[in-house]
């Protein structure tokens, strides 16, 4: 974990001097830095960090080498943009460590401009956290997705204005890294059914649950008219035999997580109903992605779906801390949340994708260390 931690500081603490200097010149360059210190920590590690990079990484890049760019584009099992992307890092740069810093950096630099675009000054650095707590940890193993969903945060900016054909036109390009990305017109949907001041928050949230059910059988339904499969089709796998206590410990481990978070809704309902701008449409992510998080214990799929709405926290965490009354507040809140999701993060990192031990030839780091 130890490599983490030091790109966890080193980028942190160039996110909040950027963030707070008042100076655009020395702002871009610790930007840079902060941006850069997690790309250059993907593109050293070897290719046993991270159970996706053998499995589809790996072969993408070396598949690609010396063929046709639309025959390989054509006859990849990945999405198109992904497919250029490695044909681009394996015939014109020839460099497996440009890969993979150029996949991190479509995860960083996009999210980076979603903070910058849609938090206040003040939390900008939290969201920074939140997001190297949460979505981090996904990009070392679901590069394509953490791609895709990073876009469609970058995008955010223009429901907020209204700008939704331009928002329209980000998800088609997320879609190009990752197809659960058209997941993007859902939140569309939501995000204006949740803005209309004609429902009460009831019957958008019934509404929200009639989206999430169709949403359900969308998935089998597309599966079972699909005239093809592959590994990479979107098939609901059931998992035969789940225990009713692996659902429940999901449950209760997402409770935990996000304790602080609920516990500030509660007590500040009023206040936050009040102040904070598209506060239904907040509360409805959190809600959103609690339940497909479950789902996905039956499913996958549901399982990648839920990947959408947990990005959206990274911004959605923020906005309702900005809504609370007094400054003392905002700073308990922010390192409480902070903590719990440190905690998370750390017993994330040692139990998935196989990230822990982080090691890396080149910078002579080996799992013992």
């Amino acid at each position: 974990m130890i490599p983490y931690f030091v790109v966890l500081f080193v980028s942190g603490a160039s996110a909040a001097l950027a963030f707070r200097t008042p100076d655009k010149r020395n702002s871009t360059l610790f930007s840079l830095v902060a941006i850069l210190a997690p790309c250059l920590l993907a593109a050293f590690r070897d290719p046993t960090v991270g159970v996706d990079v053998l499995t589809y990484a790996e072969p993408s890049f070396y598949s690609a080498i010396s063929r046709n760019i639309w025959e390989y584009i054509a006859s990849s099992d990945n999405e198109p943009l992904f497919s250029l992307l490695a044909y681009v890092s394996a015939n014109v740069f020839q460099s497996s460590f440009v890969y993979y810093f150029l996949i991190e950096l479509l995860v960083v630099a996009p999210v980076y401009k979603a903070i910058k675009d849609n938090c206040p000054r003040s939390l900008r650095f939290l969201a920074w956290l939140v997001f190297y707590f949460t979505l981090f940890g996904f990009s070392f193993n679901l590069m394509r997705q953490s791609i895709a969903v990073a876009i469609l945060l970058a995008g955010f900016s223009y429901l907020s204005k209204k700008s939704y054909f331009k928002y329209c036109l980000v998800v088609i390009v997320a879609c190009g890294f990752h197809y659960s990305s058209l997941m993007g017109f859902v939140v569309l949907a939501l995000y204006v059914l949740f803005d209309s001041k004609k429902l009460s928050l009831l019957k958008k949230i019934v509404c929200a649950m009639a989206f999430i059910l169709m949403l359900v059988f969308a998935v089998d339904l597309i599966n079972f008219a699909l005239p093809f499969k592959s590994s990479y089709s979107y098939q609901l796998h059931h998992m035969v035999g789940a225990e009713p206590w692996d659902v429940f410990q999901g449950i209760i481990e997402r409770l935990i997580i996000f304790f602080p978070l609920f516990c500030m809704v509660f007590l500040n309902y009023g206040r936050l109903k009040d102040t904070v701008s598209h506060f239904d449409f907040c509360l409805m992510v959190i809600f959103a992605y609690v339940v497909l998080y479950q789902l996905g214990t039956i499913s996958s799929q549901l399982f990648r779906l839920s990947l959408v709405f947990y990005a959206l926290l990274i911004l959605v965490i923020p906005l309702l801390i900005d809504g609370l009354n007094s400054r003392i507040d905002r700073s308990v809140y922010s390192i409480v949340i902070a903590a719990f999701l440190f905690s998370y993060f750390i017993y994330f990192m040692n139990t998935n994708g196989q990230v822990v031990p982080y090691t890396s030839d080149v910078l002579g780091i080996s799992s013992l260390t």
